[in-house]
């Protein structure tokens, strides 16, 4: 039983076109063997140790990421620290890691459309105000703790959605005809600009706002590989609001 780790990426691919990733981003192969077979896959946002461990205890020959464990050229791997330490630990158990990144963002049923739906999901629940919004959102999402930038109280309108971190164009945020912008994080700055034009901003959280894809994208490579299991991470992301 099992795929081979280029049969999975094949089905990957045609999910998040490689074309689609923006020129500065690193997608593909980061890691591993892509002529091994694998019975299991792990699929979640970032590598970390505890990810490591948890695709060892299950069983799984090949890690999915979203955000690419390779991002930065590495001019040396120190296995001392850092990302020399998660390379070694990888190689040694036999684990692979596949990226798929900003062409995961754009892909047709990818972040920024799964994180749409949740969001619409959460505005045809009858929402009176930005905050009756927010925690709509909260509800529907399940995070730590959302944040709303502006005037909470107000009604609104229309709003439109950012995944992962907003990229400051403004520009497009006010011709969009949106009172409120969602999204996974915002610079101070861009945040008091908007503010300042008359938009209000929801802040769900960078990981949150990317979270909402990886359960479709499982469904989807288990119909296309029959033979492999997808497992999707219960390692928490350990953030805590405190008040």
């Amino acid at each position: 039983m099992g795929n081979k780790i280029k049969d999975i990426i094949l089905s990957l691919e045609k999910y998040a076109p490689v074309e689609l990733a923006e020129p500065w981003d690193n997608v593909g192969l980061m890691v591993g063997d892509v002529r091994r077979k694998v019975e299991k896959v792990l699929i979640c946002l970032d590598i970390t140790s505890d990810i490591i461990d948890e695709a060892e205890k299950l069983g799984c020959g090949l890690i999915i990421t979203h955000h690419p464990f390779i991002f930065h050229k590495m001019g040396s791997i120190d296995l001392t620290k850092g990302k020399g330490m998660l390379i070694e630990k990888l190689i040694n158990k036999g684990i692979a890691v596949y990226s798929a990144h900003t062409n995961l963002d754009y892909a047709k049923n990818g972040v920024n459309f799964c994180f749409r739906q949740y969001l619409q999901k959460a505005f045809e629940m009858d929402c009176e105000s930005v905050n009756d919004f927010a925690r709509k959102i909260n509800k529907v999402i399940e995070t730590e703790g959302i944040g709303v930038i502006g005037e909470g109280n107000r009604a609104f309108k229309k709003f439109i959605s950012q995944c992962g971190a907003f990229d400051g164009n403004i520009d497009g945020i006010l011709e969009s005809g949106a009172d409120v912008l969602v999204t996974g994080e915002i610079k101070y700055n861009d945040a008091v600009d908007l503010v300042e034009n008359g938009i209000t901003i929801i802040e769900v959280g960078h990981y949150y706002s990317e979270k909402t894809v990886l359960s479709t994208l499982c469904d989807y490579l288990k119909e296309l590989n029959p033979g492999t299991e997808f497992c999707l991470t219960k390692v928490p992301f350990k953030y805590t609001i405190l008040h």
